[in-house]
């Protein structure tokens, strides 16, 4: 090998240590004509390197690798050992999270799933892979087949930095394509979607737009001011949002419930709950949006009884009807 200079050998062997490969000091000076005790100073180097670079990371555990000897038949190896960013069970959640949200095309989710699994050693990422290999491999995005990552960064930039957009977006029904002037205030994510909270000039309205859903996104040439009444806080809203697509207005409601109580407690996180004496159902006072109240209580059977208000109970006697309607009969 041609000789080269000290800094230029410690980059090479630091790089072939990187890419996971393993270095003997005896073989390296024969490699590089010098003396052992010069590759022994590089290894001093890189731990102190990698040193320094673990102090900058106040997290622990440290995701910065060490440097260990591997003991051979004749002589000592040296590798770099990857520290766990996650504990495996951590890393399990948010690889099963990622391949159920169904959200990304497999592309994205191979990524994602690939540098999650590069902050663990090899004997947790080979454990990992067996136990999400199936469901990764049989993977399939919801419909729309769009990449969505691109889209999510260019919204957290666009919400971080207060901008006001001029956007084309597609409708849910007819495909039809509609014009919006507005801000973005919040990303969410419900139900396999990406949703984008956006204060509409045209209606004065905060809109629940679908992320996916979006064509041509620019910035306007004047800016919009959000009124104080229509900002809104992300922590808030998902209490009250059975689904992102919820629309109308925050109401009170009452109803019985003959299911699980932990199922109403799921969805109403602060809702008043009290058991009626000598009674096999639950009373309960929430609020919500109240397209998605309906929604939710029509799933919900015979298990739900709505009690209060009246409107409330005048809309789901003219829904189930017309549930009814769709399973009589034909002559």
């Amino acid at each position: 090998m041609e000789k080269i200079t000290g800094r230029e050998r410690l980059l090479k062997i630091f790089f072939h240590l990187t890419n996971g490969g393993q270095i003997n000091p005896q073989q390296l000076a024969l490699d590089y004509q010098c003396t052992e005790r010069s590759i022994q100073r590089d290894l001093k180097l890189i731990r102190e390197l990698l040193t320094d670079a673990s102090l900058l990371i106040d997290s622990a555990p440290t995701p910065t690798p060490e440097l260990v000897a591997v003991s051979g038949i004749d002589e000592i190896a040296y590798r770099l050992e990857q520290h766990n960013l996650y504990t495996s069970a951590e890393a399990f959640v948010i690889a099963k999270l990622l391949l159920t949200s169904r959200a990304f095309t497999k592309d994205e989710l191979t990524r994602m799933m690939t540098v999650l699994f590069s902050h663990l050693d090899s004997d947790t990422q080979n454990c990992l892979h067996d136990l999400t290999k199936s469901e990764e491999y049989h993977y399939q995005q919801v419909s729309h087949q769009k990449p969505i990552l691109t889209l999510l960064q260019s919204f957290i930039e666009h919400i971080t930095k207060k901008q006001t957009l001029m956007t084309t977006y597609c409708l849910p029904k007819h495909d039809s394509i509609v014009e919006i002037y507005g801000v973005p205030l919040s990303l969410m994510f419900s139900e396999n979607y990406f949703y984008v909270k956006m204060y509409s000039h045209h209606s004065d309205k905060l809109l629940t737009l679908r992320l996916d859903r979006f064509q041509k996104i620019s910035l306007a040439k004047k800016a919009l001011t959000v009124p104080q009444a229509k900002k809104i806080e992300d922590g808030i809203i998902q209490k009250k949002s059975l689904y992102m697509f919820s629309s109308g207005s925050d109401f009170g409601f009452t109803f019985r419930y003959w299911g699980a109580p932990e199922i109403v407690q799921d969805k109403f996180p602060e809702a008043e709950i009290t058991y009626p004496k000598d009674q096999n159902y639950i009373e309960v006072k929430a609020c919500s949006y109240e397209d998605g109240v309906i929604f939710w209580l029509l799933s919900q059977g015979n298990n739900a009884q709505v009690t209060h208000p009246l409107s409330l109970v005048t809309k789901m006697t003219e829904k189930i009807k017309e549930m009814a309607t769709l399973y009589q009969l034909v002559p």
